[in-house]
């Protein structure tokens, strides 16, 4: 699945991180789980996207899951973040944020994962 955080017209791709998918095989349903480390360990290796506080980022995954979006601290997930219209304001506050976002499909469910730096 491609998934990005688009901020003043430019997307940047999210990081992938753990994925559940439902396959029916015949009479059978196969689960397949990946497993992936934390949104706040990923972001130790994610170049963050340079913000306005206050700013809007739009968030685009294809075939159009359900969406929830979480900030992330250093000890974990901190608090769902309001999406309107996709789009999440990132805190008018400077400093760097984690977000998880967490997309459902009828058939499975991914998490991706973006930095933010607001200046």
């Amino acid at each position: 699945m491609n998934a990005v955080a688009e901020v003043d017209g430019t997307d940047y791709q999210m990081e992938k991180g753990n994925e559940q998918w439902v396959r029916k095989k015949g009479l059978e349903t196969e689960t397949v789980t990946t497993d992936h480390a934390s949104p706040n360990q990923m972001a130790d290796h994610i170049t963050p996207i340079m913000i306005k506080p206050g700013q809007k980022v739009r968030i685009k995954i294809e075939d159009e899951p359900v969406i929830k979006v979480y900030l992330w601290n250093e000890t974990g997930k901190e608090k769902e973040i309001k999406l309107e219209d996709h789009q999440i304001t990132v805190p008018s506050s400077k400093g760097n944020y984690i977000y998880e976002v967490l997309a459902e499909w009828p058939n499975g469910k991914a998490s991706f994962t973006f930095a933010a730096e607001v200046q």
